[in-house]
């Protein structure tokens, strides 16, 4: 790897197979957020993103709604925001439907078409 110099509120990484390092500027406060109790997603796909949901609020999610996976969400949400708004924020970017089962189990799935019922 060929050295780079850094500068504060860069990280760098080595992506997959490559021999390059990668040099991006960050902000601080989204990558140590998870310190204070905040919930942060940067660039996070929806498996990252669930396994955190997971973590957090004690929950098991199944995913049944297959076009989630492929998409990438950033995003911070304070330590006393619930689920509920979490899913809120998300759902108004990106249409999905949920249940959450007595079980503490959250299905995800395919909104539901109203219209075409």
């Amino acid at each position: 790897l060929k050295p780079k110099l850094m500068m504060p509120n860069q990280k760098a990484t080595v992506p997959g197979d490559s021999e390059k390092l990668l040099v991006e500027t960050i902000t601080i406060e989204d990558h140590l957020g998870w310190t204070s109790g905040a919930l942060v997603f940067y660039k996070d796909n929806m498996t990252e993103i669930f396994k955190k949901l997971e973590r957090k609020f004690n929950i098991r999610i199944e995913n049944n709604f297959e076009k989630l996976e492929s998409l990438h969400f950033t995003g911070r949400f304070a330590k006393r925001e619930t689920l509920e708004e979490v899913l809120g924020t998300m759902r108004a970017h990106t249409d999905f439907s949920y249940t959450i089962s007595e079980t503490n189990i959250l299905l995800i799935y395919e909104p539901v078409n109203l219209e075409s019922q």
